[in-house]
């Protein structure tokens, strides 16, 4: 048994590691069910929850790195979980009727909930760090996709759990879903303190260097989105109003595409960003055009679909994007949940509708701003200013390339070969598939009539030196 946990710890490992994330989202989109219940509270009582919960995030993603990091002895790590979980399972313990009237309960349960979000999403993200799986990302080709799969689980998983609460009465759904929640919060820690005990090893090593350029507007992205979000006092998401109990066309679409759009994106991260960007200010420069089409309904639910699927999108591919661009270490953890954070600018729609007169004009002037605001920070990603030189000896050699008839691509790959460059380090530097780079090599081998690698550099050296 011993021997089997140690082969197959990084399976084990990434499975509980799933679950986690899985049953995180679960407990998210439970909590917003309470609300159906709760509406008669003042200010708000989903308002008041997220606030606390982003609170529990933001203290988490700062104190994690210094108990979170990775150690031969993990006692310190499950110290720190304990820390988190047993008095947010005693305070829960005491009951709902304190908890639903009781500030203070609600505040230390959702600030100390909010605090496994890092937790949960940097260890998730730490299993899925493997540069032997995938030559273009440091998080592998399926790391997005079960993430993806996570996300979209808490949204059927939620539908379901309503399809149950339509046959009790109200106090009976607010019991059952608190406990429900309970043991959802105590199975999170259990599968935390299991990833944290299979650990066997760091997270590899990568030669990426952290572009704070691309992260930094990565965030900002997100930020205009929410922002924009809240302006339009969530009229952009009509369809995701917690009160409908069935899933429409809407969800199904939301529950198909956000995991296949993961998958293609889990081929090149970085890729597949710029096409992404590309639709996304398309998308956000029609926005305006809601406010004109209202009596074109089959529009205006094209349009949200859209949105909507861009809202998740920017969720799930700008959380991996920061990754890959992010060279790893101390603050892994609090890196991991930054696009979180820019939930909080999703509850100031009341201080805008005080500040922002009320009128189409300045509705269609706001949506107007963020579309040149996300045009500006989004372009820089699209078309990056100072692109690396991919080719340093491609010219040195062109003669003797356009001699034994190489395409563009075999000349790429085979000045790269003559930089030292192994084929892994090839495909990331050209945004590749190691398989696209060996068959490249393959072909340029059978031109110059060579068997390998060595044999083709002394031969392209000789003939450089007689030319």
């Amino acid at each position: 048994m011993k021997l089997f946990f140690h082969k197959n710890a990084l399976i084990l490992t990434r499975i509980a590691a799933f679950l986690a994330v899985l049953l995180l989202f679960v407990n998210y989109y439970l909590l917003l069910i309470l609300n159906n219940f709760f509406s008669a509270v003042p200010g708000g009582f989903i308002a008041m929850i997220s606030l606390f919960s982003f609170l529990g995030v933001a203290l988490g993603a700062f104190i994690c790195p210094f108990f979170m990091s990775y150690s031969e002895k993990p006692l310190k790590s499950i110290l720190f979980i304990l820390v988190i979980l047993v008095p947010n399972l005693i305070i829960r313990a005491i009951g709902v009727d304190l908890w639903a009237s009781s500030l203070i309960a609600r505040f230390f349960i959702h600030v100390l909930s909010g605090m496994l979000y890092p937790v949960c999403l940097g260890l998730f993200l730490q299993t899925c760090l493997d540069n032997s799986s995938c030559a273009e990302n440091r998080t592998g080709k399926y790391g997005m996709f079960f993430f993806a799969i996570a996300v979209v689980g808490g949204i059927i998983i939620r539908h379901i759990y309503l399809s149950i609460l339509e046959k009790i009465n109200a106090a009976q759904a607010i019991n059952f879903t608190y406990n429900f929640i309970n043991i959802l919060i105590f199975l999170i820690g259990c599968f935390v303190i299991v990833c944290i005990l299979l650990q066997k090893k760091p997270a590899a090593e990568s030669s990426v260097k952290t572009n704070w350029s691309v992260i930094l507007r990565l965030f900002a992205l997100a930020v205009v989105f929410r922002v924009l979000n809240s302006f339009m006092e969530m009229r952009l998401f009509p369809r995701l109003a917690y009160s409908e109990n069935t899933l429409d066309i809407h969800q199904i679409i939301m529950v198909i595409a956000i995991p296949v759009f993961a998958l293609l994106a889990g081929r090149c991260i970085k890729r597949f960003l710029k096409y992404f960007i590309t639709a996304a200010i398309s998308i956000f420069i029609l926005i305006p055009c809601l406010l004109f089409f209202n009596e074109y309904p089959n529009f205006i639910l094209f349009m949200e679909i859209l949105v909507g699927l861009l809202n998740n999108l920017i969720w799930v591919v700008f959380t991996f994007a920061i990754i890959e661009h992010y060279s790893g270490g101390f603050w892994f953890y609090a890196l991991a949940s930054s696009i979180h954070f820019t939930t909080l600018f999703s509850m100031i729609s009341p201080m805008t509708k005080q500040l922002i007169p009320a009128g189409t004009e300045f509705t269609i002037l706001i949506c107007g701003i963020a579309a040149v605001l996300f045009v500006f920070l989004g372009i820089r990603i699209v078309f990056p200013k100072n692109q690396p030189s991919i080719i340093t000896n491609k010219t040195l050699f062109s003669d003797i390339f356009r001699e034994y008839k190489l395409t563009d691509s075999e000349a790429e790959v085979a000045s790269l070969v003559m930089e030292g460059l192994k084929n892994e380090e090839i495909a990331k530097r050209l945004f590749r598939a190691a398989i696209t780079v060996r068959v490249h090599l393959v072909s340029v081998y059978k031109k110059f009539k060579v068997k390998n690698r060595a044999e083709f550099m002394a031969l392209l050296m000789k003939k450089h030196q007689i030319i």
